[in-house]
């Protein structure tokens, strides 16, 4: 009976006025209170480290662990404990977990379907300023709907957010879309991998941390960098990056075996390009061993040595157009520098006429009659000019231009030496007709 007595005696101290519980204090601050240590003052609010050891539901539905004024419907103080949630089971993928879970209906027991762009669930952290948290996460990582609900299921995308420093809004980081595709510093990437960045020059070498967009790093000296450009021609750019020298580092395309084609999918041949190649250095003829020999057939481009040969012993000169400067080279004798059109070809030893043909010490060994020479009569016409005679017989294509303009061939005709000019097919009688001082070109073969 004394036993049944005490029972009742604790129960009744325990129990409030307010309906509070306390278990192992006389002093509950919510309507159940677990005080582990016992620890917690007969009055009062209790201190931090009284409270480190309590457990408290509030009359709002709040539960407190280690904290006896929850701001959550579970709010968890801890010095120095972690969460650790275990499951015993046989079963491979039984494994523990942590399930977020939301539904747009009023209360548990209807049920609300999302809309897309809906907030599935976030996990958010908040790191103290010293004077309190603020108001916005560090960073989170959340779950939205995609699209529209359906009775089984509903797609949804991951997105990862990080506040700047001394920013106080959160910027979205990357996403993982419904569909796999993955955008880092984009949110709607279109590719399976998307990541964008700044448009940028490349870095110089000797330096970690350049302008590229994404990276391939080593744990050495070394990274392929990849970035697009800022500058005309615009475009992007792969760099092999040398971190920690000035010296530019080897890039390798399919050093194992493979073809490289440049403007095409499939290439042919170990490097094939599909375009025009330029070679900025190349040897001097004085030091070059070796050439490059295109086939006019396929396009391939091979090495052929370079033999010793012999020095020409004839030069062939057939009516040089415009001056221009010829070398040719004789062990005994100067060069040819002086080539002039329609006229004597002369040097310290070298004379001749139109069609001469010499040997190497520079005497004549032939000289022949040219078959054909150009020529380029000019006018000044009068008014309403239609006739031109040339200053010689035509033996083939006739070109006429007025005022350096060139006409078509329907605007004029040939007869013997006389060009005669059609005014009627070059914009009708109002543009064609000439007048007086234009410039008439006559450019043919005789």
């Amino acid at each position: 009976m004394r036993k049944i007595h005490f029972v009742l005696l604790f129960l009744i101290a325990a129990i409030k006025i307010q309906a509070q519980v306390g278990v192992g204090t006389i002093n509950p601050t919510g309507t159940f209170n677990v005080d582990g240590a016992k620890d917690n003052a007969t009055t009062g609010t209790p201190t931090n480290d009284q409270q480190a050891n309590d457990f408290i539901v509030t009359s709002t539905g709040l539960v407190g662990i280690g904290k006896l004024i929850p701001k959550a419907i579970l709010d968890i103080n801890s010095t120095s404990g972690q969460i650790v949630n275990t499951r015993y089971s046989t079963t491979a993928n039984a494994g523990p977990g942590l399930i977020l879970r939301k539904s747009n209906a009023a209360n548990n027991l209807d049920n609300g379907a999302l809309l897309s762009g809906d907030l599935i669930g976030r996990i958010a952290f908040f790191a103290n300023t010293g004077s309190g948290y603020s108001t916005i996460a560090n960073s989170e990582m959340r779950s939205e709907q995609v699209g529209t609900s359906s009775s089984t299921n509903v797609g949804s995308k991951i997105i990862f957010a990080t506040a700047t420093q001394n920013t106080t809004s959160l910027t979205d980081r990357m996403v993982i879309l419904d569909n796999g595709k993955v955008g880092i510093g984009i949110v709607n990437p279109l590719n399976m991998l998307v990541v964008r960045g700044v448009n940028a020059q490349p870095s110089a070498q000797n330096l970690d941390q350049t302008n590229a967009t994404f990276r391939v790093d080593s744990n050495t000296n070394h990274a392929l960098d990849f970035g697009t450009l800022n500058d005309t021609p615009f475009g992007a750019y792969i760099q092999s990056q040398n971190k920690t020298a000035a010296n530019g580092l080897a890039l390798s395309l399919n050093p194992s075996g493979g073809k490289v084609g440049i403007g095409l999918v499939s290439p042919s041949y170990d490097l094939d390009v599909n375009g025009t190649a330029r070679i900025a250095t190349v040897p001097t003829i004085a030091t070059a061993t070796k050439m490059l020999v295109k086939d006019p057939s396929t396009g391939q481009i091979s090495e052929q040595t370079i033999s010793g040969g012999t020095t020409p012993s004839t030069v062939v000169y057939v009516n040089a157009a415009t001056p221009a400067t010829a070398t040719i080279f004789d062990t005994a004798n100067p060069a040819v520098t002086n080539n002039n059109a329609f006229k004597n070809l002369t040097t310290a030893i070298y004379v001749g006429t139109d069609g001469s043909q010499w040997t190497s010490d520079g005497t004549v060994y032939s000289t022949y009659a040219p078959s054909f020479q150009g020529a380029s009569d000019e006018f000044t016409a009068t008014a309403s000019q239609t006739v031109f005679t040339l200053s010689g017989l035509p033996k083939g294509k006739v070109w006429f231009f007025r005022n350096g303009s060139r006409l078509t061939n329907n605007c004029y005709t040939v007869v013997g030496s006389k060009v005669t000019y059609i005014p009627a097919n070059n914009g009708g009688a109002s543009l064609g007709t000439i007048v007086a001082g234009d410039i008439i070109t006559i450019d043919y073969v005789k």
